[in-house]
């Protein structure tokens, strides 16, 4: 499959969060490493409307975060272009599935980086 540079960032991160072993997990145990979450971007925003796709597991405190938290803090990568950014919701959930097949493949190298 073909990723914009974009979706390689989400890919990335999930890649990095394994390396340095600040994987979480759910609620049923399964393993985090970027937990995607899809935003429509606010009015008052560049590209408001449009809908993003960024991390909502914050590996630095291995939380899950909200919809609004994760964009917050995301906000100026959102801006300057760092997370795939699609014109509407469904093509958004169509290519994180895509993406997200990948992170599923290195589900057991995941399980090896949880948090201490």
């Amino acid at each position: 499959m073909e990723l914009t540079p974009q979706e390689q960032n989400i890919v990335k991160y999930h890649r990095v969060t394994m390396d340095t072993k600040r994987v979480g997990k759910d609620k049923d145990g399964r393993p985090v490493t970027v937990y995607s979450t899809g935003v429509k971007i606010p009015k008052g925003d560049p590209n408001a409307g449009k809908f993003v796709a960024i991390p909502g597991y914050n590996r630095d405190t291995g939380t899950i975060m909200s919809e609004m938290e994760a964009y917050n803090y995301w906000r100026d990568d959102v801006i300057s272009g760092k997370w795939p950014m699609y014109d509407s919701g469904s093509e958004l959930n169509k290519r994180s599935k895509q993406i997200h097949k990948i992170m599923d493949d290195e589900a057991g190298r995941a399980r090896k980086g949880f948090r201490e």
